[in-house]
C-alpha cells in the first residue's frame, strides 16, 4: 500500500507540473486517460490481492490423479508454496471433501456444508491455498453449493478441470462404475448381484461417447465460478504445467520446476487396466466350478490381482470390434477439439494419433479373455491351491 500511494503522488504530481508548465512535453488528453486508467488499475490490483485465492481442481479422475498431490504435499515443495503465498490442503483433509454434512433448519431445509476441517481451514487461512480432489467431478448442485458458501466473499476461486482424452478417460469409468466392494461380494445371481461386462460389451452397447466427463464438469462448476481447463497432454511435465498455468503468481515453485525439471516417473506393474478384469476370472472361475462355495467374490478377485501383480505375466485379452474402436476415435477426436479451445496459456498437446495408436497397440481397450486366462498353467495352479486352502479352512473352523 505504500509503495502504491507513494506512485500515485509521483504520478499526480507529475501530472500537476506537465500540465502547469508550457514545456513541450506536457500531458495530452490522451495522456491523462492513460495515467488515470494507470491509477485505478494499480488500486483494483491491490485491492484484488488482499483477498486469498482458492485454486481447486476437481478431476475427472485420470492419469497423475494421485502425482501432483504426492508432488505438492513434499516438504520442499510445501517451503516454495509457502514463500509465494500458497498453502497446500493437504491429501486427508481433501479425501474428506467429498462428505457433505446436512444442517437442517424448518425455514431451508437440508443445507449441505463441507467437513467442519475444510471450513474451519478456509476460514482461518489468510493466504491462497490449492485443492485437488479428481473425485469432486460429479458433485450434485447442492453439494456445489456448499463450496460456494464456504468461500462466499471471503475468496476469490479458480476451478481447475483437467482435460483427458475420451479413450484414455473411458476405462477408468468403466472401472468405477463396475468395481465391486466387499458390499456388493455375492455371486451372481444372489441377492440380485449380476455379471459384470466385460470392455468390449461395455464399449459397443453400454458406454456413452457423447458424454465427457470434462465437459460435463466444465458445465456443472462454471454455474458458480470462474473455471479453467488443464490439459494433461501438454508437452514437457504434467507437474510443471499445472503449477506455471494453473497456480497464479506461484512464481519460485514454477521457477524451480522449470530448472529442475521431475525424472521421468518409472512404469511399475499395476495390473490389468481394467479392475473389473479380475471379477471377472473369479465369475468365469465360479461357473466352471473351480471355486469353493464358501469363497468369497470380492476378496477373490482381489487375490487374482495380487497374484498378477506378483507374477507379471499379461493376461489374454479381448478386444472390441473395428467398428466399436472406430466410433471410439470418431467421438474422442470431437472432444479433442473442444479442448483445444482453451489452449492460449497452454504448451503444444501430444499427437493425437499417436495416444490412440498407443492404447491400441498396448491393448488398453481390451479386456481380459477369462476362458483363454483359465487355461493357462499359472492360474490353473492358482485356483487349485486356493480351492484346497479355503477347503483347509473351512475343515478347521
Amino acid at each position: 500500500m505504500l509503495l502504491l500511494a507513494t506512485m500515485t503522488i509521483i504520478a499526480v504530481d507529475t501530472n500537476y507540473y506537465f500540465r502547469t508548465t508550457n514545456m513541450i512535453y506536457s500531458f495530452s488528453e490522451f495522456e491523462n486517460r492513460m495515467l488515470e486508467s494507470l491509477e485505478q488499475s494499480m488500486i483494483k490490483d491491490t485491492n484484488k490481492r488482499t483477498t486469498p485465492l482458492l485454486v481447486l481442481r476437481v478431476g475427472p479422475g485420470a492419469a497423475g490423479t494421485s502425482i501432483l498431490e504426492k508432488a505438492l504435499s513434499k516438504g520442499w515443495s510445501e517451503e516454495l508454496l509457502r514463500s509465494d503465498q500458497y498453502k497446500f490442503i493437504g491429501i486427508d483433509a481433501m479425501e474428506k471433501s467429498k462428505s457433505y454434512h446436512c444442517n437442517t433448519t424448518i425455514t431451508t431445509g437440508c443445507t449441505r456444508v463441507l467437513s467442519t476441517e475444510l471450513t474451519d481451514l478456509l476460514e482461518r487461512e489468510d493466504q491462497n491455498v490449492i485443492g485437488s480432489n479428481v473425485l469432486l467431478h460429479d458433485l450434485d448442485h447442492s453439494r456445489r453449493r456448499a463450496w460456494v458458501d464456504a468461500t462466499g466473499n471471503k475468496r476469490d476461486v479458480n476451478i481447475v478441470v483437467d482435460y483427458v482424452r475420451l479413450h484414455e478417460l473411458l476405462p477408468n469409468r468403466y472401472n468405477q462404475e463396475y468395481q465391486r466392494s466387499k458390499k456388493k461380494s455375492n455371486w451372481p445371481g444372489i441377492k440380485g448381484n449380476y455379471i459384470t461386462p466385460p470392455f468390449s460389451k461395455y464399449l459397443t452397447n453400454i458406454a456413452d461417447l457423447d458424454e465427457h466427463e470434462s465437459v460435463r464438469t466444465y458445465q456443472a462448476w462454471e454455474q458458480n465460478f470462474p473455471v479453467s481447463v488443464f490439459n494433461v497432454h501438454q508437452k514437457g511435465d504434467m507437474i510443471t504445467n499445472f503449477v506455471c498455468q494453473e497456480v497464479k503468481g506461484a512464481n519460485g515453485m514454477c521457477q524451480r520446476l522449470t530448472s529442475k525439471p521431475n525424472a521421468p516417473r518409472k512404469k511399475r506393474n499395476s495390473g490389468s487396466p481394467m479392475i473389473p478384469d479380475y471379477d471377472i476370472m473369479a465369475v468365469h472361475a465360479y461357473e466352471k466350478g473351480l471355486v469353493h462355495p464358501f469363497d468369497n467374490r470380492f476378496e477373490l478377485a482381489e487375490a487374482i490381482r495380487d497374484y498378477h501383480k506378483k507374477e507379471k505375466e499379461d493376461l489374454p485379452r479381448k478386444c472390441p470390434s473395428k467398428q466399436a474402436l472406430d466410433k471410439l476415435y470418431t467421438a474422442s477426436k470431437k472432444f479433442e477439439s473442444w479442448a483445444l479451445i482453451f489452449g492460449e496459456v497452454s504448451k503444444p498437446v501430444t499427437d493425437f494419433d499417436d495416444s490412440w495408436n498407443n492404447a491400441l497397440q498396448s491393448k488398453k481397450l481390451c479386456g481380459v479373455d477369462p476362458k483363454a486366462a483359465l487355461e493357462q498353467d499359472v492360474w490353473k495352479s492358482f485356483f487349485r491351491l486356493r480351492y484346497v486352502s479355503k477347503s483347509s479352512q473351512q475343515f478347521y473352523a
